[in-house]
């Protein structure tokens, strides 16, 4: 967010762009005062805390969810909330938490490398080797690419207004030795990437 942090005659708002996206606490200004992340674990899912600068032209807030998570918007500083479905490891269920109005935009509107991280996050690589060679070609290049051709895949499927159930998942197979049976330090027979499949069905 370096760029909205800038002045008035050469930040984003001098373009009449607006813009969302999470900051880092350590490089919010002296002058941003904010409860610390100590005492905002120690309440329930879901508080929020909203901090404007004195123009108006800047608002930070800050959500619990997992974790305090940090947002810097130009164009989004109300305090209305919704309510939304979150995993509770402790009780192994489902439960409301309410959600700022700032969150809701950003996970419905986010794009380029926040959905990519999104979409690693959720669908890990999981290649056993400690070869860092094997881990950067497949863990980043390869899984990116399959990550960002299936964001690609979804968002034109939608745009044809085809339904969410009749998007197929999309899988990567290989067969390198197709015609040897006899069985390799790569594995024999079709070998099933399954970048996309998430570790965890909920």
């Amino acid at each position: 967010m370096p760029a909205i942090r800038q002045g008035p005659k050469s930040g984003i708002g001098s373009q009449r762009v607006n813009a969302t996206g999470t900051i880092m606490k350590n490089r919010l200004p002296k002058d941003c005062i904010m409860s610390s992340d100590r005492d905002f674990v120690k309440k329930m899912r879901g508080p929020t805390e909203i901090n404007c600068r004195e123009d108006g032209k800047i608002a930070i807030t800050k959500w619990l969810d997992n974790k305090p998570v940090i947002l810097a918007s130009t164009c989004l500083s109300d305090a209305s909330c919704d309510t939304c479905k979150r995993w509770n490891k402790r009780t192994k269920e489902y439960q409301f938490v309410r959600r700022p109005e700032v969150i809701r935009q950003y996970n419905t509107n986010m794009g380029g490398v926040d959905l990519a991280d999104r979409m690693l996050a959720v669908c890990p690589a999981r290649s056993r080797t400690r070869k860092w060679t094997i881990r950067f070609i497949f863990q980043n290049a390869c899984y990116l690419s399959v990550s960002n051709a299936w964001i690609l895949y979804r968002k034109r499927q939608f745009s044809q207004n085809i339904p969410h159930h009749k998007v197929e998942k999309l899988t990567l197979t290989a067969n390198p030795i197709k015609n040897n049976p006899k069985r390799t330090k790569w594995g024999a027979g079709i070998v099933y990437l399954g970048v996309l499949r998430t570790h965890r069905h909920r």
